[in-house]
């Protein structure tokens, strides 16, 4: 029992003193992992109170893995430590175990315990098929959430869909779309429990990179989008993105979601605190995030329309005011063109840069040294990916030192 709360010590001491998100959450994953074996190993005879004991340090790992899948602060989900973390075999299980957590009541699922299971199955690595199952048959009583998983089991489970007649409907983008656009028309005011913005704008990130994925032959996103795709990308194989559609439908979607979070603010405050989250933290990063969306919806469609709604923003002072100012300088400066060479600049300041993917032979490279350019069309294997996004600096004696974001060299 000492080493429990020894770690759990640690644990607090990491978040006092802020250090890095892997630092947190490896005393998180020690208590689960001793805990665990505490309370299944039969030759302990425990008492009552330190049964209660072990039952509380179990659960503290569980109940905090979401706040590392979905940081407030995007930049600690893009250490490279965190980011390999959460492709281990001990990252899965505690995952697996947050979302039985989530699931095992038998009252009808809230869309606060929906949203945070998808999140968790997205930001999982290879989720096992007896997992989506058991989802699945908790998501009885909400169709358009039950197709969404019912869309990524079927696409986990085969490496390509070439061989099947899929039609766009069947794809895990339009059941998200589909499932996201019924969620946004719930009374959420007098919804008990309903998705956290934090979750509800995670998901509206992944759609908005899923259909840049199904629109033609460059993906635009930010770096930390981009990642949580790689880590889920068994779900969406990076052999299979070649599937077109019109996908205005969605992008609208997108569009309004974002116009609404940014123009109406006191309801999404609102919204915020129904949550039980903080305002004063939670509100400038969220609104960051969406005009960030905004500005890669427009590099994703070369749409008129779009580009008006972000300049639009850009004119309105009181909203601009809280935005980062060197972001905001950057974009207002090139709001004429608004480019991805303006757009990639302005990602680059604030720690999460701009990746260009080419998904065809076709695609022409495009050369910007503010952004990441990954070639998937050389470049098949996650790992290498992820070579590309985090590649190791080495020092003169041979020794790593930091990463950064470059030019792809698979």
């Amino acid at each position: 029992m000492d080493v429990l709360h020894n770690l759990n010590t640690l644990y607090k001491f990491s978040i006092h003193k802020d250090f890095s998100e892997f630092c947190r959450v490896q005393p998180l994953l020690h208590i689960y992992e001793v805990s665990k074996f505490l309370l299944k190993f039969k030759c302990f005879n425990h008492g009552h109170g330190n049964l209660k004991t072990l039952e509380r340090f179990y659960r503290q790992p569980i109940e905090s893995v979401l706040h590392h899948v979905v940081p407030l602060d995007w930049k600690k989900s893009l250490a490279k430590e965190m980011v390999y973390q959460r492709i281990t075999e001990a990252w899965q299980e505690i995952m697996k175990e947050a979302i039985n957590e989530n699931t095992k009541q038998k009252d009808r699922l809230t869309y606060g315990q929906i949203g945070r299971v998808v999140v968790m199955i997205l930001g999982t690595d290879n989720v096992k098929d007896d997992l989506f199952l058991q989802v699945m048959t908790r998501f009885e009583d909400n169709k358009h959430w039950k197709d969404f998983i019912q869309s990524l089991r079927f696409y986990s489970a085969h490496e390509t869909v070439r061989d099947y007649k899929v039609t766009f409907e069947m794809h895990p983008t339009c059941k998200l779309y589909q499932a996201l656009r019924y969620t946004w028309s719930v009374n959420w005011i007098k919804d008990v429990d309903y998705i956290s913005p934090s979750c509800f704008m995670y998901l509206v990130e992944q759609l908005l990179l899923l259909t840049s994925c199904l629109r033609g032959r460059l993906i635009y996103a930010t770096k930390s989008s981009f990642t949580e795709w790689l880590i889920c990308q068994n779900k969406f194989p990076l052999s299979d993105l070649s599937f077109k559609r019109d996908t205005r439908d969605v992008l609208d979607f997108i569009a309004n979601f974002l116009r609404e979070f940014v123009n109406d603010q006191n309801d999404f405050k609102t919204w915020i605190k129904k949550s039980k989250l903080d305002v004063d933290n939670y509100f400038p990063s969220l609104f960051l995030r969406s005009v960030v969306s905004m500005c890669l919806l427009h590099l994703s469609t070369g749409s008129r329309e779009y580009l008006e709604i972000l300049r639009s923003l850009l004119k309105n002072s009181y909203m601009t005011t809280q935005l980062p100012l060197e972001f905001r300088n950057v974009l207002q400066k090139g709001k004429k063109r608004m480019g991805f060479q303006v757009i990639a600049k302005a990602f680059k300041v604030i720690g999460n840069p701009l990746v260009i993917v080419k998904l065809q032979n076709s695609s022409s490279e495009i050369m910007c040294s503010d952004a990441v350019f990954v070639d998937l069309t050389t470049c098949k294997k996650r790992e290498l990916v992820f070579e590309t996004l985090f590649p190791s600096i080495v020092d003169s004696a041979g020794g790593e030192t930091k990463t950064k974001a470059s030019e792809s060299k698979c």
